[in-house]
């Protein structure tokens, strides 16, 4: 009798270890799924203006750098060149403009969760470039007058508002959007012709312009 009662008495106790052990597990997976903000350097390119250099009206490149801080700020910079050829720029004539540009700035990043990331920031940008252009000017009465000009040495710097978003497709490679408002803050300025478009800023005929970019992004 005394050993049956032994018997039922281990059985109780092994039954119990696996109890504790659930119990146990319940936090760690609520640990699991916690956000985290993954810090480090990254790189990206912008596709979106790879797809334009097929287009016969413009032809641009862009590339970036980035760092990510645990506290969710992300200084980033950004270098690009541009060629420019807007149709509507000199009526009866050709007009183009290119050279090349830069933006710094600094991001804060809102992840929803550790897929999807939102943001927000502010950039400055540079650009320094030529533009060149023919006219033709017809008349009835007299030959008809073509003309043209070249000028380099230009410069232009802007600010920017800017918002996106991004998706994590594997550990390290990253999707993402970007939709920004430039404000123009100065530049150099033309008589009788003035400059019509900068690159990495666009039109100067609009004293804040949208624009958007999208990217690959690769962090280490």
């Amino acid at each position: 009798m005394s050993s049956l009662m032994a018997q039922t008495d281990s059985t109780e106790v092994v039954d119990s270890k696996p109890q504790t052990a659930v119990k146990k597990a319940q936090p760690d997976s609520v640990e699991s799924v916690k956000i985290v903000v993954r810090s480090g350097p990254q790189i990206y390119l912008d596709y979106g203006k790879l797809l334009l250099r097929a287009t016969e009206f413009e032809s641009k490149f862009e590339a970036g750098v980035a760092y990510t801080f645990g506290f969710r700020v992300q200084p980033n910079f950004q270098y690009g060149m541009a060629t420019l050829e807007p149709a509507t720029a000199i009526e009866n004539g050709e007009y183009k403009s290119e050279g090349s540009y830069w933006r710094v700035g600094i991001n804060y990043i809102i992840p929803f969760d550790n897929t999807n990331t939102f943001f927000a920031g502010v950039k400055y940008g540079q650009s320094k470039f030529e533009d060149s252009g023919s006219y033709l000017i017809e008349s009835e009465y007299w030959p008809n007058y073509t003309d043209g000009f070249e000028r380099k040495n230009l410069e232009a710097d802007w600010f920017e508002l800017v918002f996106g978003s991004e998706k994590k497709m594997t550990d390290n490679i990253l999707i993402g959007g970007m939709f920004g408002v430039r404000f123009i803050y100065e530049r150099s300025k033309e008589e009788f012709i003035d400059i019509y478009a900068i690159p990495g800023y666009g039109r100067t005929t609009d004293k804040s312009t949208p624009y958007v970019n999208l990217y690959f992004k690769y962090r280490f």
